[in-house]
């Protein structure tokens, strides 16, 4: 690795190193790197997110929610003097906006974290329309919002639109592949469901939710001719609901 650097003339500084292993062993490595010795990390910080040994992002929402936390109590001082829309303006640019940052990337995270970053936003609710007994779902009908998670499933379906019609990075456009029948369907732009030997690198990933939410679509989103047409279209989806009191979607409408 360090050839790579002498042949480009650059000056490699291996003691600002560092590399982390995904393994379900959790255990510690070392790399050799001309006289200095890197050990793996548990958790290292790549373009703004925390990226965890154990790929559950638990260590980057922390500290998100913490961020959110505190601007939140600033939030809470200020209600008295401010106007619902200007509690609105604030809690969207200053408190939400920390969950707007690479959600697409740690969006597969544990249903505690889950729950975790609803509660920032039920917070803000409350705070926003001084009321301390509705429950989340009357909260949000008020403002006219939906979960976060709601809003995160929205951010993949946007993502897999841009890569089925090459609007996205280049190492993307190839990651889904159109579903092909020989007769009429009512769904004729379904994407291949992708394989998975295991749910925490297979199922709870990107490459498989991608499919899974793309093909609940109708077709005529699908084919919106446009990516704002494709926006607005997706503005109106209501996000998974089944009344089961087990997927993610349930558990959160029903804090």
């Amino acid at each position: 690795m360090l050839n790579w650097f002498k042949e480009n003339y650059l000056q490699a500084n291996p003691s600002k190193f560092q590399f982390i292993v995904f393994d379900k062993r959790n255990m510690s490595r070392s790399i050799q790197l001309d006289d200095h010795v890197l050990m793996s990390e548990k958790c290292v910080k790549l373009l703004g997110v925390n990226i965890d040994s154990n790929l559950n992002f638990s260590n980057h929402i922390s500290i998100m929610c913490k961020k959110a936390g505190k601007q939140l109590n600033v939030l809470a001082r200020l209600s008295v003097c401010l106007d619902v829309e200007a509690k609105i303006l604030l809690s969207q640019t200053f408190i939400l906006s920390h969950f707007n940052y690479c959600p697409i990337v740690w969006h597969f995270c544990t249903r505690e974290d889950l729950r975790k970053i609803e509660k920032i936003q039920k917070r803000a609710l409350r705070y926003i329309y001084n009321d301390y007994t509705a429950s989340y779902s009357d909260l949000r009908r008020k403002a006219d919002t939906p979960l976060l998670y709601t809003q995160r499933l929205k951010q993949i379906m946007l993502q897999v639109y841009k890569s089925t019609n090459s609007l996205g990075p280049k190492y993307l456009h190839d990651m889904f592949e159109i579903k092909t029948v020989n007769y009429n369907l009512r769904n004729t732009c379904n994407l291949k469901q992708p394989k998975f030997n295991t749910v925490k690198y297979g199922k709870l990933s990107f490459r498989y939710e991608g499919p899974a939410l793309w093909n609940i679509l109708d077709n005529q989103i699908k084919e919106s001719e446009s990516l704002n047409i494709f926006k607005e279209a997706i503005k109106q989806w209501p996000g998974i609901s089944c009344n089961c009191s087990v997927c993610s979607t349930c558990i959160l409408n029903n804090m």
